[in-house]
């Protein structure tokens, strides 16, 4: 940026947040509306509300009113252009303000130019804030370079709002300069700024990651697939699961970070119910030297769980191994709910991106989902199934083998557990019927679970 267009927007800052355009004193002086606004694209503007602490807000756009509460943020496609845009708010002192501005692409009350803009929290110039962009804050870790001298927010530095800033001398691969990731504005790049992913989160739904079959996978797994539970106790049910990179046939290499997005059934978990921590462990390092997202979209009621890590060195990591720990906790009041038997907890990976410390996208294959089946104990006929059972299992208990039958449809996939959930054995059937050698397993109880056309199915073995 020369300085002399730095200097003008300077200016046009300096108007903006003093003077503006007309705007009606607030009664008693308690209350003042004031947006400003940036065209992101030809066709997309964006509206942010600047306003004195109120309850309540509206926008009208070219007549319309719409209601928002995204962070005082508005994502809006015109019509038509010029045309009037007005905000209003409203205190719970019955305190009323309305401003409007007329919105053209030649409007000197834009806030700054297209692609000029540091949006804190977004370092990728999608103009949203969410687990990819700390992706390019790992790549510029220990940067520096100018610190930005004003702040739209005086005291928010990381307000969601149009920022000037100077350019720096580094771009990333995608030519996005540096002064992006310096998302506090203070000249540094560092763990500071990763709080303004947080409190300007926007989760991505439209970003493809293709799969690559026989690239290093990326898979969730769960400690203890099958999990029993007694409905007249009614505690909460905690199980975990880990996320992994790699196998130790097809490891990862020159790994830097990886962003993916976790889906989970609806209705089953709640808001705050789910944790996660890098492992201790992890290829990618100790967790003194990784910085990592995670944000729940439960939150805005989607059952979506988004988490990043990266690495603060340059260097790049080889391996293979968990890099997360999840834990969920289920209400026993939701599953005694459902009044089923069997309850199946699938997780899946959504998107995932990987990259290298040149910002390069690494290939990976997505794993399957991996499912948790929970057992409602006063329900689930594990023991002796009917003649009507989806499948029945017998002998039980085994002394050396049992045989499985299915009733209407092909038993797709066996598993065999120890009381402990360890998973013995896994075996794929695609057939009515199959015989099970348990030769050589010590004596006690195991569990078998079936993927039966569509469904799980669980069975309490006993093995003598």
């Amino acid at each position: 940026m020369t300085n002399l267009i730095r200097s003008s927007l300077l200016l046009l800052i300096s108007l903006f947040w003093s003077i503006h355009a007309v705007s009606a004193t607030p009664p008693g002086g308690t209350c003042k509306a004031d947006f400003s606004f940036a065209f992101l694209s030809d066709t997309t503007l964006i509206f942010f509300n600047t306003s004195t602490p109120h309850n309540s807000h509206f926008w009208t756009l070219e007549g319309s009113s719409l209601y928002n509460n995204n962070n005082g943020v508005l994502l809006y496609e015109p019509t038509t252009l010029p045309f009037e845009a007005c905000l209003t708010i409203e205190t719970a002192d019955a305190c009323r303000d309305t401003f409007c501005l007329m919105i053209d692409r030649e409007s000197t009350d834009a806030f700054c130019v297209q692609n000029e803009c540091v949006w804190p929290g977004d370092t990728n110039g999608d103009w949203k804030a969410n687990q990819f962009d700390l992706l390019n804050i790992g790549l510029g870790y220990g940067k520096m370079g100018p610190p930005r001298e004003e702040f739209p927010i005086e005291d928010d530095p990381t307000a969601w709002a149009p920022n000037t800033s100077t350019d720096w001398d580094d771009f990333t691969i995608n030519s996005i300069n540096y002064k992006h990731l310096d998302c506090d504005g203070d000249g540094t790049i560092g763990d500071e700024d990763v709080q303004a992913i947080i409190d300007n989160y926007r989760p991505d739904f439209s970003l493809v990651t293709p799969s690559t079959p026989g690239a290093p996978p990326v898979f969730l797994a769960f400690t203890n697939p099958v999990v029993e539970w007694d409905n007249t106790s009614n505690e909460d049910i905690v199980f975990q699961a880990q996320v992994f990179v790699g196998t130790s046939d097809n490891p990862i290499t020159n790994l830097h970070g990886i962003a993916l997005d976790i889906s989970h059934p609806a209705g089953i978990a709640e808001v705050g119910s789910i944790t996660s921590n890098p492992t201790d462990d992890s290829p990618l390092g100790s967790p003194d030297n990784l910085l990592n997202v995670k944000y729940d979209l439960l939150t805005q009621e989607i059952p979506r769980y988004d988490l990043a890590i990266t690495r603060k060195a340059a260097s790049g990591a080889d391996g293979f191994g968990a890099i997360f720990d999840l834990n969920f906790i289920v209400s026993g009041d939701i599953i005694g709910g459902l009044n089923e038997p069997i309850t199946a907890f699938e997780i899946a990976l959504e998107r995932v991106r990987m990259v290298n410390p040149e910002g390069d996208t690494i290939a990976f294959s997505i794993g399957a989902p991996a499912t948790i089946s929970i057992v409602n104990s006063k329900l689930a006929n594990t023991d002796d199934p009917t003649d009507d059972a989806q499948v029945k299992l017998f002998p039980n208990p085994a002394k050396e083998a049992f045989e499985l039958q299915a009733v209407e449809q092909d038993i797709r996939l066996l598993e065999l557990f120890d009381s402990q959930g360890r998973r013995l054995r896994s075996r794929v059937i695609e057939a009515r019927r199959a015989s099970v050698d348990v030769h050589g397993l010590q004596k006690g109880l195991y569990w078998v679970r079936m993927q039966v056309g569509d469904k799980w199915t669980v069975r309490r073995l006993i093995i003598n």
